[in-house]
């Protein structure tokens, strides 16, 4: 099912889309400012596919921004929260991964959450189970997950022209995702803040990272909301029935990527 700008699906539905509105063109021809005078009306949304360095990019996001600022950093994945992206004060980024290394890294957490609430085992055995027993219907049932179609989200994203970072990206290179980042919002930030920031907050270096301003960064880490911080761990650990459905129902998403 494609969500499209005029489909009736409730909240969810994308917003209409107008690239020569008001707002877009003040945000384009806006002179670029400094990190440290953000204005105080903006806010940060982190709009993303789940597993995907949201926890993550918070973290880099809320140690970048000067005090006061980063409790007005929030999340949204995809079709959620679509409201917020044409408002004129909102400074969006996207990420996205790997659709197998999210199925991967879903179960591994859903596995965690369940020994947490109380269940004498986790109640899928494996990926296969997971994927196919609950994670596909998940995404097929939910209008926040566009009912299992991203494409008119990616086109939302992307026609707005918010930053887009790869996961796999950020773990190879951090500092040009930060960088990225800013150039697309007109922030100026200097290298060695960006170089600081990307060191302090390597995977490594995540379990003593601490957020500020409202994002409770450290207590998520203790949860284990951060998995193992890599990329291609669906070679090793995703059955072949599981990929080859993941890489045929979501080819568009896929192929759009870079992930086929």
């Amino acid at each position: 099912m494609r969500l499209d700008a005029g489909d009736a699906t409730g909240a969810n539905s994308p917003p209409p889309f107008d690239l020569h509105s008001g707002s877009q063109f003040a945000r384009h021809v806006m002179k670029p400012r400094p990190i440290a005078k953000v204005p105080a009306e903006w806010s940060f949304l982190i709009n993303s596919m789940p597993k995907s360095g949201t926890l993550w990019v918070a973290a880099m996001l809320a140690a970048a921004l000067p005090e006061g600022a980063q409790a007005r950093v929030s999340f949204a994945h995809t079709y959620d929260g679509l409201a917020e992206l044409a408002a004129p004060e909102v400074r969006c980024v996207v990420l996205v991964r790997d659709l197998r290394d999210i199925v991967v890294s879903w179960f591994n957490e859903t596995q965690r959450n369940d020994l947490r609430a109380g269940y004498d085992a986790p109640r899928f055995p494996g990926i296969e189970a997971f994927y196919f027993e609950h994670l596909l219907g998940l995404l097929r049932a939910s209008p926040r997950f566009g009912h299992g179609d991203f494409e008119p989200w990616l086109d939302l994203v992307s026609a707005r022209a918010f930053p887009i970072l790869r996961f796999e990206d950020l773990l190879v290179d951090p500092k040009k995702g930060l960088a990225k980042m800013m150039t697309f919002w007109k922030v100026t930030i200097p290298a060695k803040t960006i170089s600081k920031i990307a060191q302090a907050h390597c995977f490594k270096a995540m379990a003593r990272a601490k957020g500020g301003g409202g994002i409770p960064v450290e207590r998520w880490i203790s949860e284990g909301h951060l998995h193992r911080g890599q990329s291609g761990a669906w070679r090793n650990d995703m059955p072949e029935r599981v990929e080859q459905d993941v890489s045929t129902r979501f080819a568009s998403y896929q192929e759009r990527l870079g992930y086929a």
